[in-house]
């Protein structure tokens, strides 16, 4: 069943007593406002949740990364998602391969590709299949990163620290259509970024990882996430970061499937389920006037909002759905 936070309980826990002193004699209570009532599902798939349709129907919707395989072998780049942007010069991955980049003669590794777009940044274009990646890769610059499709691009990472790291506010990366797993337990993240560096994700899903995502004073922005199988936290968000998720999927994290200290975040279409401890951990002090600009669709941000949660389902998480502590205004 979907979890309520600790101050919902006592909420219910009121109302129950109210509903006791009406049976032994007493004035009745006032009846209450009228409020939407949801007929919720169980949505039987992992990667649905029940999120309400505004007439009072909750039907199980499909969230986070696509999981149709793509028969294409190359990512088409006239189309890319909206906020990824293509940038020149154009380099062409496919695994094996020894050419020079191009898509005729493409780069065999991730690794070579990535060290041929200078301080300037670029483009890598990744083939269908897997990519392993056996060392590190540090982001300088602007860099877009594309595959075929998060079921049909793999990059798996035999790294012993992050596979991405991205420092410093010149340092942007753009992950699109892939998969990133690590077929063995070594890695500490998919993705590190510090130092007010940004990332922006779209048809992603990480699976395993220590801490999948973590931020360190830096910014996140995704749609169609699925983070899977953290073996700590699936997000983590520290000192001053900005989390923006929005149709994700964060389950099956040991500890804490979303977990911000000092931090903000606006979290909209999202399922976090069967996370160890809380699905929504919030903590701290969130930065001065680095609250919310506006709330997803038809939410409406209200005079000192901070955080924005709209249509989340929180379900199965080990000790609550939602735990905030400090000044935090949702």
């Amino acid at each position: 069943m979907p979890q309520t936070t600790h101050r919902g309980r006592s909420f219910a826990f009121a109302a129950l007593l109210l509903a006791l002193i009406s049976c032994d004699g007493e004035s009745p209570a006032p009846a209450p406002a009228r409020v939407p009532v949801y007929a919720v599902e169980v949505c039987a798939a992992p990667f649905e949740a029940p999120l309400a349709d505004g007439e009072g129907r909750s039907p199980c919707v499909a969230l986070g990364a696509t999981r149709d395989t793509s028969t294409e072998e190359w990512p088409d780049l006239d189309r890319l998602p909206d906020g990824v942007t293509r940038r020149d010069p154009v380099r062409y991955v496919r695994p094996g391969a020894s050419g020079d980049g191009s898509r005729a003669s493409p780069f065999g590794s991730v690794s070579q590709a990535l060290a041929s777009l200078g301080a300037t940044g670029g483009t890598l274009a990744l083939t269908r299949g897997e990519h392993s990646v056996t060392e590190p890769l540090t982001v300088r610059g602007a860099v877009t990163v594309i595959g075929v499709g998060a079921a049909s691009t793999t990059l798996s990472a035999r790294t012993t620290g992050a596979l991405w790291s991205i420092t410093g506010t010149d340092a942007t990366l753009a992950l699109a259509r892939v998969r990133v797993t690590e077929p063995m337990p070594a890695s500490r993240s998919a993705i590190t970024l510090t130092g007010g560096a940004s990332v922006r994700l779209d048809d992603v899903r990480l699976d395993g990882f220590e801490d999948a995502v973590s931020l360190n004073g830096s910014r996140l922005e995704a749609t169609r996430l699925t983070i899977a199988r953290a073996r700590r936290n699936g997000l983590v968000a520290l000192a001053a970061s900005e989390v923006r998720l929005t149709d994700f999927v964060v389950r099956d994290g040991a500890l804490q499937g979303v977990f911000l200290q000092d931090s903000v975040a606006q979290l909209a279409r999202g399922l976090i389920a069967s996370n160890g401890r809380h699905g929504l951990s919030f903590t701290g002090t969130p930065p001065a006037g680095r609250g919310v600009e506006g709330c997803v669709g038809d939410a409406r941000t209200r005079p000192g909002m901070i955080e924005c949660l709209d249509s989340l389902a929180l379900v199965r998480n080990g000790i609550a759905g939602a735990f905030l502590a400090g000044p935090h205004v949702v």
